[in-house]
């Protein structure tokens, strides 16, 4: 039998994550985590996860290890990177008091200018929650198979 596996951050390490960057999450981002740990989005964009012990392969380049070892030096002090473009391009949210503000910024590693993500969390979630529905449908249709040999058609 085949079961759903798992993809979410655990609160644990969303708070661990916090502690480490020393700022809040808003929580869109924290429900995007909980839903999956770390996505691919259209337009090469990968959005980082936050680090788990228990699979350390698939999220060691996580939010706290892109904003600290591997951070830019030229981006600014204010913002903070959930996803990088394939490109080099960051998507960012800028520091408030004690917690990052939602909205989701684009930095241009060439320029150092920052402009507004025509797409924002929710857009992210949205993806999120498509990325598990088709995981999910592909776990149902491999428990139905119950054939040899060839896996069954998609």
């Amino acid at each position: 039998m085949v079961d759903l596996p798992d993809l979410s951050a655990s609160e644990e390490d969303i708070k661990k994550a916090q502690s480490a960057l020393n700022v809040g999450f808003p929580d869109e981002l924290t429900r995007i985590w909980r839903t999956t740990n770390g996505l691919e989005l259209p337009g090469g964009w990968r959005f980082f996860p936050v680090f788990d012990s228990k699979r350390p392969k698939q999220t060691c380049n996580d939010i706290v290890y892109e904003n600290t070892t591997a951070r830019w030096p030229t981006l600014p002090s204010d913002l903070l990177c959930i996803a990088a473009s394939d490109t080099g391009d960051l998507l960012v949210l800028r520091k408030g008091i004690g917690t990052l503000e939602p909205a989701v910024w684009r930095w241009d590693h060439e320029t150092g200018r920052t402009h507004r993500w025509s797409r924002g969390l929710t857009y992210i979630f949205d993806r999120a929650r498509v990325r598990i529905a088709r995981i999910r449908k592909d776990v149902e249709r491999a428990k139905r198979w119950t054939g040899k040999g060839d896996p069954p058609p998609k």
